[in-house]
């Protein structure tokens, strides 16, 4: 389950506003935040802890990891079967037990390579798929150049059955755990936390277009504003407007975000988002761009449709 952030009280104090007071440091505390604006200053705020928020992807990685694994070996096994049937294999001195480890071990790693264990790519898109493709095309050429250049005797055969048994198996698994991934985002479970920063109609746009699309797992739990629109409590039932540009910050650790969606605005550019991305840098916090705002680069900036 996703951990849920307490939604400020209507009329009540919200985060960012002026005049809070500033919480004491605790002997110890590892988690630390500055209160300070995303617009034309010049300083950047930083984020010290990882999102809890985000939790969920941790565990379905670690069920993914699981699944490859066990395809993966049964892959070998059946390659194994039909090469040379039941009995114990040993090539050049070398019994397949260890054999099939070393390559199950390169199979995975060439996975967590092409970033198909990346939490952006799961439930939405093609590029899980392709990267686990990839990795698969990847494992059958370095396992015969480096089975050449060793001498060891893996019959053309056994590649030609374990690479496209195991890449179909790793597909088919990846198939179904989406699906399930899916249902549980249907429910409102394992999805990331969403701050929409823009101004008011374009973020209202946003909103509706990501309450649509349930299977991306992007679940919006706040606003802010950066058109200076005031008055206006909530875009929705269960999404409050936190404030403006100023209230970024805070907003994220309030709300325990994992994701900044930012929409065009007037009065939050290029240079705005610059500073947000190099503040989010090492917190786990992912920003999520309008096309008009694609002249900004950086490892936590990404473009998803």
């Amino acid at each position: 389950m996703t951990p849920s952030a307490d939604r400020p009280a209507r009329g009540g104090a919200r985060p960012g506003r002026s005049g809070s007071p500033a919480e004491p440091a605790e002997q110890g505390a590892a988690r630390t935040h500055e209160l300070q604006s995303f617009g034309p200053t010049t300083s950047t705020p930083r984020f010290a802890a990882q999102p809890q928020a985000r939790r969920w992807s941790f565990n379905y990685r670690v069920s993914l990891v699981l699944l490859d694994a066990a395809v993966i070996l049964l892959a070998l096994s059946v390659a194994v079967v039909g090469q040379w049937g039941a009995s114990p294999v040993v090539l050049d001195g070398i019994g397949f037990n260890l054999l099939g480890g070393g390559i199950s071990v390169l199979w995975l790693l060439l996975l967590v390579a092409n970033g198909s264990y990346d939490h952006r790519v799961f439930g939405v898109g093609p590029d899980e798929f392709k990267r686990v493709f990839v990795a698969g095309a990847q494992l059958a050429g370095i396992t015969a150049i480096v089975a050449y250049l060793a001498d060891i005797g893996i019959a053309r055969g056994f590649l030609a059955v374990a690479a496209p048994i195991g890449t179909l198996g790793l597909l088919l698994d990846r198939y179904f755990a989406r699906k399930y991934l899916h249902r549980l985002r249907r429910d409102g479970e394992w999805s990331h936390r969403v701050l929409i920063v823009g101004d008011l109609v374009r973020a209202r746009e946003l909103l509706r277009t990501l309450t649509r699309d349930r299977h991306a797992g992007l679940n919006v739990v706040g606003v802010c504003l950066t058109d200076g629109t005031v008055g206006v409590a909530d875009l929705r039932h269960d999404v409050p407007v936190m404030g403006g540009a100023d209230d970024v910050a805070e907003s994220i650790t309030h709300l325990d975000c994992d994701t900044v969606a930012v929409t065009t605005s007037r009065n939050f550019g290029s240079d705005a988002l610059r500073r947000l991305a190099w503040s989010l840098e090492g917190s786990g916090v992912d920003v999520i761009v309008a096309p008009a705002l694609t002249d900004v680069a950086g490892p936590r900036i990404h473009i998803r449709p």
